[in-house]
């Protein structure tokens, strides 16, 4: 009797939509698509749906209420349509300006569907933005099926002809994967791809712009106080969309790549503030500089903080130094020990990498694996006197076609600030192409880098040489000085005789 009823139902929405075409056949706009059952539960269906080349915002219904918007353009996809009855005829349909693309009906019943469920892949926005990189990020639910994830992107929504490499999970996560070697100032564009025994689903297209110039340098500093304002002074370069934060709050965006000056931030109530300056207009956008500034005329100060960064190859298993050689793609760690001599408030830690080290993840504070970015700036909290933190973090060497033959010398470097101060340390990784890389550099200290040989046995044998060759010469030159000797001795000898003579005169 149910179906029955659902029948009539789906007649009505059918001649529903006859209706709407006809009202807006001369508004809509051509397009192709079509949707298809995936994977269903006793309360929910997944509409499969993919579009083409549409000029407006396409539409999924169920019967006559719309579930979901899909965009525009090309794109695929799919939706989770929750909350339903069981064994329940449900009818889809996939509209662009009122007009019924494709129209399909699903069972709300595992028994009324397949048994064997297709992964649900989900795109969102690229976060970490650089000239070079972007952080791509998504989601994949996965029906108890061994499911494999990747990316693919490219600079045309049409060709997405790259792809990350593969990875499996067991349970539905969010994903995340880097991706480098792009060119600046360029539009791309990307999606999620999940795929199981029973079948593969892909994410919504999106898309971002990596930055206009490579090196983004910049400053921010705590200057005047009052009770409900602070000016805080930016400097700035090289940089493209340029923003200040107030916590997320964008406060100011600056149409140039260069600039220097003073911002007033007012209307504040009492208390402390976050300021980051970010190389985009989104939270997610690059980190250039932070500090923390206070309404209060007292501003919290690092100059109690104390920091030291070390490194160690992780592939070679090498202990922590200061410096360290690594061969092209080798996966390295990072150490940094933050120590406070006084209280110190919300001390943040932010660590520069040069060209040809790329961020590998693996970020923990005090051994606890932590959410975040340390490229990108992150707040460790309170430090009280004599309390110390341990940041370390991954970082995969850049691959060979980026280095000279021979050493390539990069040098690291981390910050770590409390108010309107900071403190740094470095670490060096000297890259080597072309040869084996050693655990540590084998510097000769002599000719054969044993102090006993060099130093003593060497010399006393070389003198020994010496003197045998010139043997000859050093006995003549000795008859020399002997005679000089005694002729002097005479002369002497002559001049006090003559002056006794005069004397007794």
């Amino acid at each position: 009797m149910n179906l029955i009823k659902n029948r009539i139902v789906s007649l009505s929405t059918i001649m529903f939509f006859f209706l709407v075409f006809f009202v807006v056949a001369d508004t809509a706009y051509a397009t192709s698509g079509n949707i298809t059952c995936g994977p269903k539960t006793d309360n929910s269906i997944q509409i499969n749906y993919e579009y083409f080349n549409a000029s407006e915002n396409v539409e999924l219904f169920s019967g006559n209420s719309k579930i979901a918007d899909l965009g525009w353009g090309t794109n695929s996809g799919s939706y989770v349509h929750k909350g339903l009855n069981t064994n329940f005829v449900y009818e889809y349909h996939l509209v662009i300006g009122g007009l019924v693309i494709d129209t399909i009906e699903c069972v709300a019943s595992k028994t009324g569907g397949t048994t064997c469920n297709s992964p649900v892949a989900t795109t969102y926005s690229a976060e970490s933005i650089t000239s070079k990189s972007a952080v791509l990020n998504g989601d994949v639910e996965v029906y108890d099926e061994y499911t494999q994830f990747w990316f693919e992107y490219g600079e045309s929504q049409y060709h997405l002809n790259n792809s990350t490499n593969k990875q499996g999970i067991y349970s539905s996560d969010s994903i995340s994967r880097t991706i480098e070697f792009l060119s600046k100032d360029t539009t791309y564009y990307f999606r999620a791809v999940a795929q199981n025994s029973c079948g593969t689903s892909y994410g919504q297209i999106f898309s971002f712009n990596t930055n206009k110039y490579d090196d983004v340098r910049g400053n921010l500093k705590c200057r005047e106080f009052t009770s409900d304002s602070i000016s805080v002074e930016y400097s700035f370069s090289e940089g493209n969309n340029v923003s200040l934060f107030r916590g997320k709050n964008l406060i100011k965006n600056w149409g140039v790549s260069n600039d220097f000056g003073l911002f007033e931030d007012t209307n504040l109530s009492s208390g402390s503030y976050n300021y980051y300056l970010r190389n985009g207009v989104n939270t997610g956008s690059p980190l250039i500089a932070s500090v923390i500034c206070s309404t209060k005329q007292v501003v919290e100060s690092a100059d109690s903080l104390t920091i030291q960064k070390l490194v160690r190859s992780v592939d070679k298993n090498t202990e922590w130094l200061d410096s360290v050689t690594v061969a092209p793609g080798e996966l390295i760690s990072f150490y940094i020990k933050v120590k406070s001599d006084g209280y110190t408030n919300n001390v943040v830690v932010r660590d520069v990498l040069p060209n040809g080290l790329v961020y590998a993840g693996g970020l923990t504070v005090d051994n606890v694996i932590t959410a975040g970015d340390i490229t990108q700036g992150i707040n460790i909290g309170n430090l009280s006197k004599g309390q110390s933190r341990v940041v370390t973090f991954n970082v995969r060497v850049a691959q060979e076609q980026q280095f000279g033959i021979g050493s390539t010398n990069l040098v690291n470097t981390v910050y770590a600030s409390s108010g309107s101060k900071s403190v740094s340390d470095t670490a060096k990784v000297f890259v080597m192409k072309g040869v084996v890389a050693g655990v540590a550099t084998n510097i000769i200290t002599g000719i054969t880098n044993n102090k006993l040989i060099d130093f003593v046995i060497l010399p006393l044998l070389v003198t020994l040489i010496i003197f045998v060759l010139f043997r000859k010469h050093i006995s003549i030159l000795v008859e020399w000085l002997e005679r000089k000797r005694e002729d002097v001795l005479d002369s002497r000898a002559k001049r006090k005789l003559e002056k006794l003579r005069k004397d007794l005169v």
